[in-house]
């Protein structure tokens, strides 16, 4: 029922029930959402530090100020994502792929900003 829904950890379900379970995605900093596909999503200002994202699909998804510190970025494809002013510090970018990506003023992985 709630296969690739997004929630936090302010979403309410009913007390036994587990949205994880039923395929839902819980988007809360150290979570694993290693190889999710999560394309042209909205997800903007999110805290994702110490999340494993390796492997995922965030193809044209707007992450615009998030916080991805200490983050696993191996192998993500971040191709189109709009990743302006997003920190990135100590993340790791193994093979990462950041075509056409949009990084102005964001805190890369050895915490330079990019221009």
């Amino acid at each position: 029922m709630f296969k690739g829904a997004l929630c936090n950890c302010r979403t309410q379900f009913p007390p036994e029930y587990d949205a994880i379970a039923a395929g839902a995605y819980l988007i809360a900093p150290g979570v694993d959402l290693q190889g999710t596909l999560l394309s042209g999503l909205y997800l903007a200002t999110l805290n994702l530090a110490g999340a494993n994202l390796s492997g995922a699909d965030l193809q044209h998804t707007n992450l615009m100020g998030a916080n991805l510190t200490e983050a696993n970025l191996q192998d993500t494809n971040f191709s189109g994502a709009n990743l302006s002013g997003a920190n990135l510090t100590g993340a790791r970018c193994d093979r990462a792929c950041f075509d056409d990506a949009n990084l102005c003023g964001a805190t890369l992985a050895d915490g330079t900003i990019h221009p």
